[in-house]
């Protein structure tokens, strides 16, 4: 596990995606107030957008969310922060000083996108549904096209991470409050943590070799486990308790995993490496 060092005038990062390339989407946090949007390759460069700085503070900013082989960023706009006149709306910007576009701005249904594939097909929730949908739905967005995704039992959802064979992953919580995984695959649903014996799960990763990273309670209270699951089972990251905040920014098809703790003392960004996962 290595660490992510802040670039110069920054006191932290929050990594947000990884590529094929090993390049890493991250907040570097300025102390004197707001977060940039930079990516880590074998040398630091700023990403520099037509919004400028980005924030995570809800009703003033923007999301990132997702980095592709091709350098397109896939974020969410937060009330209005690109002029729009939606409160709530996924864009796609691309890495090259380059262009700002809605995903979906006529659809009728504010969509919250969760993953960009390299294909540049965006899966996510769609968090409020037209006249006439029900919800909760996941969604795929592709040619200015929409898919629903109508998860089995699902009261409340969340993911929506998409790899490059079209595949979507995500978390959902049943009506009687218990936690799974599901994936929509080949046009089937697959749901993973069967039972009643989970309250929390969220995804936070999905490859294209259909690993993917969650986060879940398990059998130690006041515990949260990351794990990542594989065709072989499930391989163990770590534990933290549940006063710390644990976030996975993401994962790439080596099972190579960048997640970041924030905690009393602060927050620490770090590689790590799934063993048994290839």
């Amino acid at each position: 596990m290595h660490d992510l060092t802040p670039p110069s005038g920054f006191s932290y990062v929050r990594p947000v995606s990884i590529n094929v390339h090993g390049q890493v989407l991250a907040y570097a946090h300025d102390p004197k107030g707001g977060d940039d949007a930079v990516v880590f390759d074998r040398k630091f460069f700023a990403y520099s957008s037509p919004i400028g700085s980005v924030t995570t503070t809800p009703g003033t900013g923007f999301y990132l969310l997702g980095l592709n082989a091709g350098g397109a960023i896939l974020g969410v706009d937060v009330y209005g922060a690109l002029s729009e006149p939606e409160p709530f709306e996924s864009y796609v910007l691309t890495n090259n000083g380059g262009t700002t576009t809605p995903l979906q701005p006529n659809y009728g249904t504010y969509l919250d996108g969760s993953g960009i594939n390299d294909s540049g097909t965006v899966a996510g929730i769609a968090t409020t549904c037209a006249s006439g949908n029900e919800c909760p739905r996941g969604f795929i967005a592709s040619g200015g096209k929409v898919k629903m995704l109508v998860v089995p039992g699902a009261q409340a959802l969340s993911g929506g991470l998409i790899n490059n064979h079209g595949n979507v992953a995500g978390a959902e919580t049943d009506g009687e409050g218990h936690a799974h995984i599901w994936i929509y695959r080949n046009g089937a649903y697959e749901l993973l943590l069967p039972g009643k014996s989970h309250l929390q799960a969220s995804v936070g990763a999905f490859n294209d070799q259909g690993m993917l990273a969650a986060l879940t309670d398990g059998p130690a209270a006041n515990t949260i486990y990351a794990t990542v699951w594989t065709h072989k089972g499930v391989a163990a990251l770590g534990a933290w308790p549940t006063t710390d905040i644990m976030r996975i920014g993401g994962m790439n098809n080596q099972g190579t995993v960048v997640p970041n703790v924030t905690s009393a003392t602060g927050t620490s960004a770090y590689i790590a490496t799934c063993n048994g996962c290839d």
